[in-house]
């Protein structure tokens, strides 16, 4: 589908919309068949068609890209310091009113806190506290999202009941909010802690969704 809206953009010369598929579908795309150099080759090629004045949201989307191929990578710390930047940067731009920028400043840097294995407690306190804000910003995603920081967090703590529960709440509200891949991402989480074959199964349709 992205390949289509991508030529679809380029034909008709609007390089708003090129800009927002390759800086977000794509990037997933190349992250989900374990592609990151291309995945930063896209941020980078969207992001050099714009003037570097200012904070726009192309600028948003470049920066929330960088921080899922830090994470991609393993570069915890990386993400951590590139997302709190992100969400520094958003607060004192134009664009600080957009709801949707602002949920996923809070759901990228709260992932980033909860996704180094052995996260300290004190990043885990503060991913709790974002994922109370998170689910409180309205949409139904956002309520998902807020509830696989929460299990992530709860994980990282040893709460392997209390990970469980979020895990199978937020596969649920993601399929609710028909976000099928989030659904099986949280699916296969669950499984890792239930049943680690069933979650080696349940990886293997996260990419085949990712590849459709």
């Amino acid at each position: 589908l992205y390949h289509e809206l991508l030529r679809y953009a380029r034909d008709h010369g609007d390089l708003h919309s090129e800009s927002h598929v390759r800086l977000g579908m794509e990037v997933n795309a190349h992250l989900i068949v374990g592609d990151p150099d291309a995945a930063q080759r896209d941020v980078e090629g969207a992001i050099a068609q714009w003037t570097g004045e200012g904070f726009t949201l192309q600028h948003f989307y470049a920066e929330r890209a960088l921080v899922q191929i830090d994470l991609y990578r393993g570069r915890w710390d990386d993400a951590v310091h590139r997302a709190a930047a992100l969400w520094t940067r958003f607060n004192r731009s134009t664009i600080r009113s957009v709801a949707i920028c602002r949920a996923l400043a809070l759901e990228v840097l709260g992932r980033s806190l909860v996704a180094a294995p052995g996260a300290e407690d004190g990043r885990l306190r503060r991913a709790t506290k974002i994922a109370r804000r998170l689910s409180g910003e309205g949409p139904l995603w956002t309520r998902a999202h807020a509830m696989m920081i929460q299990a992530q967090a709860a994980l990282a703590s040893g709460d392997l009941e209390v990970a469980a529960v979020r895990f199978r709440q937020a596969g649920a509200r993601y399929e609710d909010a028909d976000m099928a891949i989030h659904a099986a991402a949280a699916r296969w989480r669950l499984d890792q802690l239930m049943d680690p074959a069933r979650g080696n199964r349940e990886l293997e349709s996260v990419g085949d969704l990712g590849a459709a």
